[in-house]
């Protein structure tokens, strides 16, 4: 009988061996350094993740006119403004509505786009008998109607919208 039957490998020589070590190091090498880049990869997409959201909490620089406005007398939780832009988009006037239960006759001032006074409305009570009161209401109402003429306003914004 011979050494060599069918299905029976013949012993493995020493440099069938070594060479099925070598590449079982490199395999495990190989595995080893995936794992490594893999770790890496996922420590790098958690410190992105977190990064970019944090990023995304923040909010933009308040409008330094906007917050002195908004921080002016009558400015409880129902006061507003509105932005009026002209044609090309620029804000030129703030108009500011004050919130009538801490101010009962707050007047609606009118501030232009470095956030001085431009005109301010009383609200009072017009006795119509009086002419002269119902005339200065009339000219107040025309010149807050030039000053805003071909100007568009913007969404109205509360107070207690505006960053401090």
């Amino acid at each position: 009988m011979s050494d060599h039957t069918v299905g029976f490998a013949p012993p493995l020589s020493s440099p069938l061996k070594s060479c099925r070590d070598i590449l079982r190091r490199l395999i495990s090498i190989s595995l080893e350094q995936s794992r490594m880049k893999l770790l890496t990869n996922i420590i790098l997409m958690v410190v992105l993740t977190f990064l970019l959201s944090a990023s995304g909490n923040s909010q933009p620089a308040p409008d330094p006119v906007l917050r002195k406005i908004c921080t002016g007398s009558c400015t409880g939780g129902l006061a507003s403004v509105t932005a009026w832009r002209d044609s090309a988009g620029k804000i030129d006037y703030y108009e500011f509505s004050g919130d009538l239960r801490i101010c009962p006759h707050a007047p609606v001032i009118l501030y232009d786009s470095k956030g001085r006074e431009a005109l301010t409305i009383p609200n009072q009570p017009v006795d119509p008998q009086k002419r002269e009161m119902v005339e200065s209401v009339k000219k107040l109402n025309q010149k807050r109607q030039e000053l805003l003429n071909a100007h568009t306003p913007s969404k109205r914004m509360s107070c207690s919208e505006v960053p401090r």
